[in-house]
């Protein structure tokens, strides 16, 4: 297995910890779990173009790891609005619209 599979399988085994940060309840756990998303899709592209030094299809494991990134900031996200909580600090969703 090459460099380009371990790292897809390591950000694969991120997304749980993805997940984890967006549920936890500590100050910026959000701004972590941006950070660590982030970083996983930064890391796929630069490693696609370096080590192939040309745009390919995609690979299972690729469509797998970004299939999981997804899932886990969609569910980051309905957690947030299922309690009220906005990306703005002091900042709560309401029910009517502006």
């Amino acid at each position: 297995m090459g460099l380009a599979d371990q790292l897809t399988l390591a950000r694969v085994a991120a997304v749980p910890l993805v997940v984890g940060l967006y549920i936890s309840d500590f100050e910026g756990h959000d701004w972590w779990a941006t950070g660590l998303f982030i970083a996983a899709m930064t890391t796929a592209l630069r490693l696609a173009a370096i080590e192939r030094g040309v745009v390919m299809h995609a690979r299972d494991l690729g469509k797998l790891k970004t299939w999981s990134q997804a899932t886990a900031a969609a569910i980051g996200d309905l957690r947030r609005q299922a309690h009220g909580v906005s990306t703005r600090p002091g900042r709560r969703f309401s029910s009517r619209s502006c």
